[in-house]
């Protein structure tokens, strides 16, 4: 008969296994990606995506591990539209980019809402959606400034990724002549 204890070990060990699954499949899809296999990353997505789903079913909602799932899995969403956007498939990355926003948006995990703000924005002008092209890049940027104003403690890369976007949010702004 197995103690509690060991049923805890399986568990975080599993779950363990199960992320470093996730992230393999997410990073393999996303050098698929830069190398332009869309259709290749666009798969290995999909099946991160899968694991992510049963994952998160099979663990307590408010648990540090599905927290961690859900950011993934709005990093998925964002490679499958980024995957669909670079193949000119705009209506159909808009539905990933929704997806992303919608998953992101119950955490307080405000680089990533920004970041899903910012490629909705960008997809949104594509299919000449401006009024809310510059609605979503104006929300990013507010969202990265009020982070800025906080007192809170980030990493040097984090740092320059958050400047990095606010810099894409100000030039999109300034070349739609958006206040």
């Amino acid at each position: 008969m197995s103690k509690p204890e060991d049923k805890k070990v399986v568990d975080y060990t599993t779950n363990a296994l199960t992320l470093r699954d996730i992230i393999s499949l997410q990073q393999s899809a996303n050098i698929l990606q830069r190398k332009g296999e869309y259709t290749k990353a666009d798969e290995k997505y999909l099946k991160a995506l899968e694991v992510s789903c049963r994952v998160s079913s099979e663990n307590p909602k408010n648990s540090s591990h599905n927290i961690r799932i859900i950011s993934l899995r709005s990093e998925i969403f964002s490679g499958i539209g980024d995957s669909l956007f670079q193949a000119g498939q705009y209506n159909l990355s808009l539905e990933f980019y929704k997806q992303q926003l919608r998953t992101i948006s119950d955490t307080d995990d405000d680089k990533g809402k920004a970041l899903a703000l910012y490629n909705h924005g960008c997809c949104s002008y594509q299919v000449r959606q401006y009024e809310s092209s510059i609605r979503y890049h104006q929300d990013s940027l507010s969202i990265l400034q009020q982070r800025e104003s906080s007192n809170e403690l980030i990493s040097l890369v984090e740092d320059i990724e958050i400047e990095e976007l606010k810099c894409r949010n100000l030039m999109f702004l300034a070349l739609n002549h958006s206040d």
